[in-house]
């Protein structure tokens, strides 16, 4: 649930292994519960003053569908990745996915 903005925002969720420094991003597959058909994340807020929602739900195996829209205007475009390229464009997602969130194994 905490990455579940993240994701959101970018499709990714970057995780470190237990035991390596080394990244890595969780696939579909990961992150769809073996007992369902998909996974969705809805955000509603605002950005800047502007309401916003976006809508992100994949398959285990493919994105089913990612939905933007920002100030009223729907801004989803006809292929994921336009759609993508707006939402990064809006938002600055490079930095947002270097958010990191730490649990309890790694607080010294």
């Amino acid at each position: 649930l905490v990455m579940a903005p993240i994701w959101a925002f970018t499709g990714r969720t970057e995780i470190k292994g237990e035991h390596s420094w080394k990244k890595r991003s969780l696939t579909n597959g990961d992150v769809v519960n073996d007992r369902c058909k998909n996974a969705r994340v809805c955000l509603e807020g605002q950005i800047n003053g502007e309401d916003f929602r976006l809508e992100r739900v994949v398959t285990k195996s493919s994105l089913k569908r990612l939905a933007f829209s920002y100030g009223g205007e729907d801004l989803t475009m006809q292929e994921s990745r336009l759609t993508q390229e707006k939402i990064d464009a809006l938002v600055n997602t490079r930095l947002l996915s270097r958010i990191v969130c730490h649990d309890h194994d790694h607080i010294n």
